[in-house]
């Protein structure tokens, strides 16, 4: 964490810690080895959080951050590939469009 900040990644460093304090919040401890997080803990995990009410989009962030540590993990050699559950749970289904907030160029001109 200290390394996005020092890059000025704040708001990636802010949702790498809300996936943190939502891993803790649902295991009630970090001690997770990445052996566990199997397809069956991942989709307990999804359960847990469509329970708490969080939308698809925050999930799909959350399983996002989840994967990227893992990819870490491997490259660093402190996972076997084998463990990788990413292969059989797909995040990409964890989207959903959302509706368009931003001005068009014609609505700024008439400002």
């Amino acid at each position: 964490m200290s390394r996005l900040e020092e890059e000025k990644r704040t708001g990636y460093r802010l949702s790498i810690q809300q996936t943190y304090n939502s891993l803790i919040k649902s295991n009630r401890h970090l001690d997770i080895p990445f052996s566990e997080m199997d397809c069956n803990w991942l989709r307990r995990y999804e359960t847990w959080l469509r329970k708490q009410s969080k939308s698809e989009n925050t999930i799909g962030i959350r399983f996002r951050n989840i994967r990227t540590i893992f990819n870490l993990a491997i490259d660093m050699e402190l996972v076997k590939q084998e463990d990788y559950p990413f292969k059989k749970f797909k995040v990409s289904k964890l989207h959903q469009e959302t509706a368009k907030r931003a001005l068009s160029k014609d609505e700024i001109l008439a400002v």
